[in-house]
């Protein structure tokens, strides 16, 4: 009789422990969805997309954008046009980069809208029109 009473206790205590761990991971899981929902969600910042950014397709096109709200960009491309390679000026107006470069060339400006996949932030820039169009990414370069 003494030793089912111990079992019982032994197999009372397993299941606490295992409900605990159940309920540690279940809120864990709520508490990672919830942040990565906000981070989906945060407006983007001029300090979001300050940095090195590179061609998802071509790592030979590259932008870089300064804090100053300078830029530097490397063959880089927009909407299916050649930008260049020089220096010019960023803003961020309403979630998209709008960069104009001085190449002396008069070459029209780009765009590339600012887009959060998670915790990443991408650079998409769009070949024909953005809901049917082809779409381009450039990727934060951290190497």
């Amino acid at each position: 009789m003494r030793t089912e009473s111990r079992k019982q206790r032994v197999i009372g205590a397993v299941a606490i422990g295992v409900g605990i761990v159940a309920a540690t991971v279940f809120v864990a899981a709520l508490i990672f969805a919830g942040v990565h929902i906000w981070a989906s969600l945060r407006p983007v910042t001029e300090a979001d997309v300050v940095g090195a950014w590179v061609s998802e397709e071509d790592p030979s096109e590259s932008l870089v954008l300064h804090s100053d709200g300078t830029a530097a960009a490397v063959d880089l491309q927009s909407r299916g046009m050649e930008v260049g390679s020089g220096t010019g000026r960023w803003s961020l107006v309403g979630g998209a980069v709008l960069l104009v470069i001085d190449d002396g060339r008069n070459t029209p400006g780009a765009e590339f809208l600012a887009e959060r996949s998670g915790f990443t932030l991408l650079l998409a820039d769009y070949i024909g029109h953005p809901d049917e169009g082809e779409r381009r990414f450039l990727m934060r370069d951290d190497g």
